[in-house]
């Protein structure tokens, strides 16, 4: 399961690094957290946060965080007991899953997903992608005649990066031990580790993470159809 802790403490040997990227991606994870963090951070008595408070505000704690008090972190959770740890842990999980399925749309298409990765991951993440793609029929259609992408095809490729942005937004190996982790609980089966994106260039790797970083899913949908699907 994704552990939000490690989120807040990665940079935790590299404060040289602390960058404004790495400040919203902490912030961004926080607001989503909001609801079952509060109580344990409190418990430090080192980050007092109040549901409250602005974006800003919540940025400017990070920016405190991040340079002036990391190191505390390590220290506080040596003092919080392994029970509440577990109790913090088992509230995300809940939740995470809550706000999953409240969304019958998403979750669907979750499901739809997690299973053709079930039958691809052999044949690595883009291959599970293509797959998903090949199933539409108007997509089907430009495959087998390499017509360039349609407006059709564009969103609907737009709209699965749009979904699976939080699980690519952090880094490859974390992104995948933690969707993997729901995967399994969703299917009761064991996580695998396929190596994400193996057959994307690395020049439109990066460019991949960049565009989802500032929410252009359009434009990711773009690079991963012209690097992936044409390219082939």
């Amino acid at each position: 399961m994704f552990d939000w802790r490690e989120l807040l403490l990665r940079n935790q040997n590299q404060p040289a690094q602390t960058d404004r990227t790495t400040l919203k991606l902490l912030e961004e994870q926080l607001l989503h957290l909001l609801p079952p963090v509060v109580n344990a951070l409190n418990a430090t008595n080192i980050l007092p946060l109040q549901p409250i408070w602005s974006k800003n505000e919540i940025a400017l704690k990070f920016n405190i965080i991040l340079e002036e008090v990391e190191q505390r972190y390590l220290v506080a959770w040596d003092h919080v007991r392994n029970a509440q740890i577990q109790k913090l842990e088992a509230d995300y999980q809940n939740w995470y899953q809550a706000q999953l399925r409240s969304d019958k749309s998403l979750f669907s298409t979750y499901c739809q997903w997690q299973e053709l990765l079930i039958q691809q991951h052999a044949q690595g993440w883009s291959s599970w992608i293509i797959l998903g793609l090949k199933g539409h029929p108007f997509v089907a259609r430009e495959l087998k005649r390499e017509q360039s992408l349609t407006p059709e095809t564009e969103l609907l490729l737009a709209e699965f990066f749009r979904c699976a942005k939080p699980l690519l937004q952090i880094d490859t190996d974390t992104v995948l031990k933690e969707f993997y982790s729901f995967q399994a609980a969703f299917t009761q089966q064991k996580p695998f580790l396929p190596r994400l994106f193996q057959e994307i260039s690395d020049a439109s790797e990066k460019e991949i993470f960049e565009k989802l970083g500032d929410n252009e899913f359009v434009e990711v949908a773009r690079i991963f159809w012209n690097d992936v699907l044409v390219g082939k």
